[in-house]
């Protein structure tokens, strides 16, 4: 027998069988305040764009130069090179406009940019970093909640859900 619906009868059904799950979130990026990144105001600022309440990974546009110093990521994370100009880390390689970068869990390393110059990395973190002071003790952990805090200050957060830590 011959199945005479539709592609578009055949696709309701389907997802009629399909679990419920929220419409896809646009942001518009562009209508997000920079807010500073706390303690390092003269070299980076970042716009928080989701926090997944489950891992409390999160998701930012990061905006960066020369200063930030070591840090050791204690999740990994991907980056995606948005530019202008090149960053890098010393002895581990670089990347400039539309360069990928994956960071395993654990990585230590300090991030130089070109001619102190600022850029911008969509990055994607699957969880918190650990700031390295000076003497090489460790420092503050900066996660989700920290992004979001400083974010919330500085009016940054109209496009979260009202709590963004909030599991269903």
């Amino acid at each position: 027998m011959t199945d005479t619906r539709t592609n578009e009868e055949k696709v309701a059904e389907l997802m009629a069988l399909m679990p419920k799950v929220p419409p896809a979130k646009f942001v518009k990026v562009a209508d997000i305040p920079w807010t500073s990144f706390p303690g390092y105001e003269h070299c980076a600022m970042f716009k928080i764009l989701r926090i997944d309440p489950e891992t409390l990974g999160h998701t930012l546009i990061f905006r960066y130069r020369t200063g930030i110093g070591a840090h050791r990521h204690l999740s990994s994370v991907e980056i995606l090179s948005l530019g202008p100009g090149k960053w890098w880390y010393e002895g581990e390689g670089s990347a400039g406009p539309g360069d990928y970068t994956y960071e395993y869990a654990g990585a230590v390393h300090v991030a130089v940019t070109e001619n102190d110059d600022w850029g911008e990395s969509l990055i994607i973190s699957k969880g918190p970093l650990q700031m390295i002071n000076e003497d090489g003790t460790p420092g503050m952990v900066i996660d989700a909640m920290s992004y979001y805090v400083a974010a919330k200050a500085n009016n940054a957060v109209a496009h979260l859900p009202a709590d963004p830590f909030s599991v269903g």
